[in-house]
Order: C-alpha cells, then structure tokens, then sequence
C-alpha cells in the first residue's frame, strides 16, 4: 500500500508544483508535507522537499513540518527537513508557545508540540 502511495505521489508531483499547490493549506493549516510528516511518509517528504514545497509554513499550533516530525518520533523525517528548514531560516521559527525547533529537538521535548516532558 505505502509502495503505491508513493507511486501516486511521483505522478501528482510535477503538476502540483506547477500549480503551487503543495502549500496551500487546508483548514487546520497542513500542507500536503505537514500530511506526509504526520504520516510517516518519508519518502513523499523527499520528493515533496525536492519539489519545492516550503519548509517554513506553520499550521495553526504555528507548528513546522520539523516539528510535527519530531513530535511525531518520526526521526528518519527530521533528519530529511533539518537542511531544507536551516536553508530558509526556519529553525527559528516559533511556535503558538513559544518554543523553536532548535530548542525542542535538542532538549529532548515534546513541550513544543502539547505533549508531554
């Protein structure tokens, strides 16, 4: 099933981008790579990454697609978006608590997500 997913994915890519589409958000403020993150996809975050999609944007917890990562466990996504995000200057970017990327990876904690130390 994932092997698939990803099949479909690398169909979508091209014209997705063509059409900026990988960062509109949707209601609750995921772009398809925060989507992917959360899931896991690992693979779909790379091909989302070389695509173009922004590393930047936050969702409405302000949250990053490196932080969902982390805060998801998905550590083999973190280690795919910590480049794209320190090449736009997001690591620095703060969430709705006040916390950045940088602190919470390197602290160990899932304060900066609403879990718990």
């Amino acid at each position: 099933m994932r092997a698939r997913r990803e099949e479909v994915v690398k169909m979508l890519v091209l014209p997705t981008q063509v059409a900026e589409a990988l960062d509109t958000p949707n209601n609750e403020g995921h772009t398809v790579l925060m989507y992917a993150v959360v899931h896991g996809l690992s693979s779909v975050v790379e091909q989302f990454v070389a695509a173009g999609a922004k590393c930047e944007l936050t969702d409405s917890d302000g949250l990053t697609a490196l932080l969902l990562a982390y805060a998801q466990g998905h550590i083999d996504t973190v280690e795919l978006l910590v480049t794209p995000t320190a090449d736009v200057g997001a690591l620095d970017v703060q969430n709705d608590k006040g916390y950045r990327a940088l602190m919470c990876c390197g602290q160990g904690s899932l304060r900066c997500s609403g879990g718990t130390d």
